[in-house]
């Protein structure tokens, strides 16, 4: 959508043709946002509406560097002397604020009269939406920047998709720049996984360091084929990578008319219960069955933390300077609220926070048990051995674990009784009646039917802007975007 031009000053103050204003709903370039020659006096009442207007609508204006492609804060080349219309405040490249737009701002150093090249944009919101197939490719070609193989890569953006469509922002893009770094440290960009050992319903697998997702698949369709045959599949791995999203895996179990489950270790991050040293991974885990109803289900995907490391690097990128006392500790592991102090030398709380009194020992006991699943039965890094976050001249050797199980085996009410049991607990009464009770897969559901109606995936401004900087160090054009309104 348009800002300006669906505004009332945009029509009023709207003076070029139609040509000067052709835009596409998916832009490969920066849209431009039309302005007014001159300021006069007449204008003033409706400056003082515009600026109403803009503060109602949430919108800032800024000036950045114009990127190759997708750009949608409507650029300008700006004349010195020009009243630029829906502008609260500029901010100049040496960081200061120029408020509402000071025509004589505009003025450039060099004496010219104009600034060249689309120098400033206005009017960001601070919400936009890019359609799913671009940022697919994105992701692929930002990949295969480093060597992977196309199939790895379209794997890998599947996977960092799902995360981004359900609202868990710390485990889809937001990932990428990891993900690159570990194929450009050495993590293997094509190959297959190898069953070490198959015995009945179980087996063994060799993750042969290849990316997480590619490990995560492999290992799921295997659980799935030994579920069909046996009623029960359960599958190991060892020398695997970072598997992103945890519930991405038995979801597809679910889909195949099982029950699905995973779990993996990760680098430790977490400081045990009575700990003031960092000894355990989050190590999360998750259950998924799919109920009567199209669509609805059982999703459940949590960390043995109170919140996974990504929820606190989205809350740094999205400018917040505080997060909740029970997320992390600094590096002496005291509870801290300072996200800066949690991701620098300090970290992760587990879930229950800092005192047994409130169930920490429970998080702790949690993630210990993911590695019993996990690095000890998978034969991988395990605890305090597996290498830090970031470590990438180590191989990560982690384990991961995926189970699938046919409730044909069982009773044969499962799949209504699931749709039953949920719609039971959604329907108990609220504590708070603005907040409706949810079961676990609800918040996923409505994330994915907000990016559906968006029309593809809604990223904040700071992700937006993470990952224009991304793009640029990969040499790849960055996907369109345009404000979410």
């Amino acid at each position: 959508m348009d800002i300006f031009n669906t505004s009332i000053l945009g029509q009023l103050f709207n003076h070029r043709s139609a040509e000067e204003k052709i835009r596409s709903d998916w832009p490969t370039k920066v849209d431009r946002l039309p302005m007014v020659p001159h300021f006069r006096s007449f204008f003033l009442p409706f400056s003082i509406f515009s600026v109403l207007l803009l503060a109602a609508q949430g919108l800032v204006c800024r000036k950045e560097k114009v990127s190759p492609v997708g750009m949608n804060f409507g650029a300008m080349n700006v004349e010195c002397g020009q009243y630029v219309q829906h502008c609260l405040k500029v901010r100049m490249w040496d960081g200061t604020i120029i408020r509402d737009c000071d025509p004589l701002a505009f003025c450039p150093p060099d004496g010219s009269k104009v600034f060249k090249n689309a120098d400033y944009f206005c009017c960001a919101g601070n919400e936009f939406v890019a359609p799913v197939g671009e940022v697919h490719a994105f992701v692929v070609k930002c990949m295969q920047s480093v060597g992977t193989s196309e199939a790895h890569a379209a794997q890998l953006a599947d996977l960092l998709l799902d995360a981004d469509i359900v609202g868990h922002y710390s485990h889809g893009l937001n990932r990428l720049c990891i993900y690159i770094e570990d194929v450009a440290s050495g993590v293997k960009s094509d190959g297959e996984p190898k069953v070490l050992k198959q015995k009945g319903a179980t087996a063994w697998v060799d993750g042969c360091d290849l990316l997480g997702a590619v490990v995560g698949n492999f290992c799921t369709e295997l659980a799935t084929k030994l579920a069909k045959e046996h009623g029960i599949g359960w599958v190991v791995c060892k020398r695997s990578n970072h598997y992103g999203i945890c519930q991405h895996y038995p979801k597809k179990i679910a889909n195949a008319g099982l029950l699905g489950l995973s779990f993996t270790n990760t680098s430790p991050i977490i400081f045990p219960t009575r700990s003031s040293q960092i000894g355990l991974g989050t190590n999360p885990i998750s259950c998924c069955a799919n109920s009567r109803e199209k669509g609805d289900g059982f999703i459940l995907d949590m960390a043995a933390s109170t919140v996974a490391l990504g929820k606190v690097e989205i809350a740094k990128v999205n400018g917040k300077s505080a997060i909740p006392s029970a997320w992390g500790a600094d590096s002496a592991g005291r509870p801290s609220t300072d996200p800066l102090a949690v991701l620098d030398g300090g970290g992760l709380l587990p879930l229950g926070g800092v005192s047994e009194e409130d169930g920490s020992h429970k998080g702790t006991g949690i993630a210990m048990m993911g590695e019993l699943f996990c690095g000890l039965l998978g034969g991988a890094s395990f605890g305090k051995n597996v290498r830090s976050w970031r470590e990438v001249q180590k191989a990560a050797n982690l384990g991961q674990c995926f189970v699938a199980i046919d409730p044909e085996c069982f009773a044969p009410t499962f799949v209504d009784n699931l749709q039953l049991f949920l719609d039971q607990t959604r329907g108990l009464k609220p504590r708070d009646p603005s907040k409706s009770v949810l079961v676990p897969g609800d918040p996923e559901r409505m994330n994915s039917e907000r990016s559906a109606k968006a029309g593809g995936v809604i990223y904040s401004e700071g992700q937006i802007r993470d990952l224009e900087e991304l793009a640029k160090k990969q040499n790849v054009g960055m996907f369109p975007y345009k404000a979410n309104l």
